[in-house]
């Protein structure tokens, strides 16, 4: 899979499964041949699982009910979708700015692996407590 290739199946992607891929990048010589008929249009959304997709604002818990392991689990979700959505902007950096240093793009998919490990951790802590990231709007 080609950089390219990585970014958009993250961004466009409607599975947890594409947001966390974790599949090794094989880029062909030139940023400029990769990235033939231009720099995208930003999506006024990021592609997203039906669950995650739905409209709405959540309301952050209390912090006196910490202590209440679903409550923590809320807490938990907002975190999950802060980094789903760092996820996607790095993706959409390196759709948008294909001729940056092949340093600097390195340096966005590492950020984007970080994330990917963030989220998954997330996810498994919250159904943990009995939350499926999903639960709340996003």
């Amino acid at each position: 899979m080609n950089l390219k290739e990585f970014a958009e199946v993250i961004l466009y992607g409607t599975s947890l499964d594409e947001k966390c891929l974790s599949r090794e990048i094989i880029d062909s010589p030139s940023s400029k041949e990769l990235f033939k008929g231009g720099i995208i249009q930003t999506p006024q959304f990021p592609g997203r699982p039906p669950e995650l997709a739905k409209g709405g604002k959540a309301s952050f818990p209390a912090l006196a009910r910490l202590h209440e392991p679903q409550v923590r689990g809320q807490v938990l979700h907002f975190f999950a979708n802060h980094e789903l959505l760092a996820i996607e902007l790095m993706a959409l950096v390196i759709l948008k700015f294909p001729d940056a240093p092949p340093s600097f793009l390195a340096g966005v998919v590492a950020t984007i692996r970080e994330e990917q490990t963030h989220l998954r951790l997330y996810i498994q802590r919250m159904s943990e407590v009995g939350v499926t990231f999903g639960d709340l709007p996003v």
